[in-house]
């Protein structure tokens, strides 16, 4: 069976379900699962766009855990073994909840994007699937730094969110560049050992926004500072990490307040 008449079979079994289950009747709910094996995630974006999938979950296994066998086992291992792993809705409800948090008993948040960064010229020279291997490999960088207050989302299969409690300025810096030092350490021999650009390594973009009491409350508005800042780091050649201080009134005289104080806080050369 092609892909294409399986994502069909798949798409009119979601609907047939939707509709069996809008019969007005109240009574009990049922969580529902269908397992799909052997989809790449760009085909899986592009049936998400074709098909209204606002009443569905779709949780991604990883190959590890991507068995026919023992399938309930296999996903409630992967829930314990990755708690901070959230799907868009859910991220974003966290994020609310923490900006809630930090309004009512103070304390900071922060929330960071991440991407590869140069990703056109690395199709050109790696190639699609060794691209995707990086993406998957720099989401599994961000996984190891997180602690169980964290939680991580995929918002496309290239970028990815991560809502920090508790970290202010000094601490997301440091993190971002852990994230950054650690990634280009596993993805440096997918780099070419020849050429102009030998000795080098893919690395990663990282946009953050810090936030402190009184500063913002809704979740839209920090994601969409949060993008601003990821293509900051994605126009900056030199580091690629972009960090935006808070701004409101609660913030009050803040530790760095441009980027030529960075060598200030966390060494080398003004910026």
């Amino acid at each position: 069976m092609s892909k294409k008449a399986g994502f069909k079979d798949l798409s009119r079994e979601l609907a047939a379900c939707g509709d069996a289950c809008q019969a007005g009747v109240s009574g009990s709910g049922y969580l529902i699962a269908r397992f799909v094996r052997d989809i790449p995630d760009n085909e899986w974006q592009e049936f998400c766009k074709t098909y209204s999938l606002s009443q569905w979950f779709a949780l991604h296994l990883p190959a590890c855990y991507n068995q026919p066998d023992g399938l309930p086992k296999n996903i409630q291992a992967y829930l314990d073994d990755c708690p901070w792993i959230l799907d868009r809705a859910a991220f974003k409800m966290r994020l609310g909840g923490e900006l809630l948090r930090i309004a009512r008993s103070g304390g900071a948040i922060c929330l960071l994007l991440a991407k590869l960064a140069d990703r056109r010229s690395l199709l050109t020279s790696l190639g699609e699937g060794t691209v995707r291997r990086l993406d998957t490999m720099l989401k599994e960088t961000i996984e190891g730094l997180l602690e169980a207050c964290d939680c991580l989302c995929e918002f496309d299969p290239d970028t990815y969110g991560v809502v920090l409690p508790g970290l202010g300025q000094l601490k997301s810096r440091r993190f971002a560049e852990n994230v950054q030092r650690s990634f280009m350490e596993i993805a440096r021999p997918f780099f070419p050992t020849g050429g102009i650009n030998a000795g080098s390594s893919p690395t990663c973009a990282i946009g953050l926004v810090n936030v402190v009491p009184g500063e913002i409350s809704n979740p839209a508005e920090l994601l969409e500072r949060a993008k601003k800042a990821l293509d900051s780091a994605l126009d900056d050649t030199k580091n690629h990490i972009y960090q935006e201080s808070p701004t409101g009134d609660a913030c009050g005289a803040t530790l760095v307040h441009s980027n030529e104080k960075h060598f200030l806080f966390f060494g080398g050369e003004p910026k």
